[in-house]
């Protein structure tokens, strides 16, 4: 019997399918990224480093010898790639202008209307503490606003940052350039030399599988 999602895919035809999911992706990020402008290109790397490359190496080793070690080796390599993979498309390949039906396809990801239905974002408020943790480093320490554990809402995968490192602190979320989805807390913020001195200007959400609850107030603090 045919397996009902990619999750759950045998090792041959999933091994075939995140292949082509990855080419896929490499493909339409190449050239400038210029159709996928939304992916940050170290976010798709960290993906293929992190998840693609230990699984292929697992699974081939597999392969040239199947023993039950091998075998459990393959199985620990695909699980956390497969977290990967699944925070990368629900953050990038279903509720962003510039993935279309025909990318998804592409990509042999299902169409909107054959996925679960996803959880609408809570109203929680995401709190951030800086520790700075080295020269050219910052902690950042995130939980539930009010919430004296670490914890994140029901059903979110992490939390969304939005940052901008220069001479004055950032007047709105929107002068906030860079972004990243942390999954764990503490993020931590690494510094060149140059951004020495330089504010830290931060805000971030809680993220439900693509989708973005509120964004809290910008918090500052200087690089050191």
């Amino acid at each position: 019997m045919a397996k009902n999602t990619i999750w759950e895919k045998g090792d041959p035809a999933w091994n075939e399918w995140q292949k082509n999911f990855i080419t896929v992706v490499g493909k339409y990020m190449a050239n400038g990224n210029k159709v996928f402008p939304h992916i940050p290109s170290e976010e798709f790397e960290e993906l293929k480093d992190d998840g693609q490359v230990p699984y292929e190496a697992a699974y081939a080793a597999y392969l040239d010898s199947p023993t039950k070690a091998n075998a459990k080796a393959r199985k620990e390599a695909r699980e956390p790639y497969t977290r990967l993979l699944q925070i990368f498309i629900g953050r990038h390949m279903y509720y962003e202008k510039y993935v279309t039906d025909a990318h998804r396809l592409e990509a042999g990801l299902p169409l909107r209307d054959k996925i679960k239905t996803i959880r609408t974002p809570s109203g929680e408020y995401v709190t951030i503490v800086f520790e700075h943790s080295g020269e050219g480093r910052i902690a950042g320490h995130f939980r539930i606003r009010g919430a004296d554990s670490r914890g994140r809402p029901e059903g979110s995968n992490g939390a969304v940052f939005k940052y901008h490192v220069g001479p004055k602190p950032a007047a709105s979320i929107a002068d906030l350039d860079r972004e990243w989805l942390a999954t764990n807390t503490p993020f931590i913020f690494e510094f060149t030399d140059a951004e020495k001195g330089q504010h830290l200007s931060v805000s971030a959400c809680w993220q439900f599988k693509g989708l973005k609850g509120p964004w809290c107030d910008i918090v500052t603090t200087i690089v050191v």
